[in-house]
């Protein structure tokens, strides 16, 4: 759910569809079951109040727009429900620059050094991840969090970053 923070026309095909999937399980764990959910960002609230449910509504139209300009099907629209009076005129407060440039740098990770979205919307942005990939010889350090899996019988790791699997973990 992190990488809403990138505009999604810099996002590769699989995860545009992913994103959506994410905004309908999230939009109904809070309008149909009433849940609160985690921090949007540091310091912007959960996504259950007022004001990140219409942000949330928001991601959901922008992401079927894209979705709608990469040729794919959308057939599930939500309604902004009882958020309906939300102060429209009122853009939602943006995302901090340098929370939207980790979420790129995670990306960059997990494209394993190339950019895959549809538009590159910020080439400044995208030259400062190059470049701190390429000082770490052109790949991830698996330096962050991590989980536990098993593969082939097997403990292994997932790097968090990059999403791969990494049999040791340097500690």
């Amino acid at each position: 759910m992190r990488i809403w923070r990138v505009p999604f026309s810099e996002l590769d095909d699989q995860r545009v569809l992913g994103q959506h999937y994410e905004i309908h399980c999230l939009w109904g764990w809070i309008h149909r079951d009433g849940k609160k959910w985690n921090d949007v960002a540091p310091g912007m609230g959960k996504w259950s109040d007022l004001e990140n449910r219409y942000r949330l509504w928001d991601v959901h139209r922008r992401i079927a727009e894209e979705m709608r300009l990469r040729g794919m099907n959308h057939e599930s629209p939500i309604t902004p429900g009882y958020v309906i009076w939300y102060n429209w005129d009122e853009p939602a407060r943006p995302y901090p620059q340098e929370v939207i440039d980790e979420d790129r740098w995670h990306l960059y990770l997990r494209w394993d050094g190339n950019f895959r979205g549809r538009v590159n919307t910020d080439p400044a942005a995208w030259e400062k991840v190059a470049f701190r990939y390429a000082a770490q010889d052109n790949r991830c350090l698996h330096d962050g969090e991590r989980e536990k899996t098993k593969r082939m019988g097997e403990t292994a790791w997932i790097c968090l970053l990059c999403k791969h699997t990494v049999k040791e973990w340097n500690e």
